[in-house]
């Protein structure tokens, strides 16, 4: 994975703390608590796929299947 979003960085992504939160469905004061520098990895990950869903596929069983595989496997595969 690339490099992690800043806080400021995430911010003018989103024109303003307000909606940046919204997006995430945290409060305003969450993000306000974030550090200066790189944002944490699950609203990182969260921020790009808002950005570009297209690049997150499914996790599919198996080559040639788009039939996705449930959570209490991909849960046993960690």
């Amino acid at each position: 994975m690339s490099r992690r979003l800043s806080k400021h960085e995430a911010i003018v992504l989103f024109s303003s703390a307000k909606e940046l939160a919204k997006a995430l469905g945290i409060s305003k004061s969450a993000v306000s608590q974030w550090p200066d520098g790189p944002i944490p990895d699950k609203h990182d990950l969260s921020i790009r796929y808002e950005l570009k869903p297209e690049h997150f596929r499914p996790v599919t069983e198996g080559a040639g299947t788009d039939r996705p595989v449930s959570n209490s496997r991909q849960q046993r595969d960690i």
